[in-house]
């Protein structure tokens, strides 16, 4: 699947942005009750997974350029 370069950059903070919504919606919610660890659950999850995406995309950016620069000067 082919996504527009605007979106698929911007999928990892849209990921965090969600997380923080859950994280808000538990004051919503009140303290009472499952739907507050549902939640909480669902605001870690996306905000971590958010993370992790924009530090593989990091990594594999420096990569690309280390392999790029390595084959340069051969």
């Amino acid at each position: 699947m082919w996504l527009p370069s605007r979106l698929y950059e911007s999928l990892p903070w849209a990921y965090a942005l969600i997380g923080a919504l859950f994280f808000s919606g538990v004051y919503y919610v009140g303290a009472h009750g499952y739907g507050t660890l549902v939640y909480l659950a669902l605001g870690v999850i996306c905000v971590v997974s958010g993370l992790l995406v924009h530090r593989m995309r990091v990594n594999l950016r420096k990569n690309a350029a280390a392999e790029q620069q390595d084959l340069a000067a051969q």
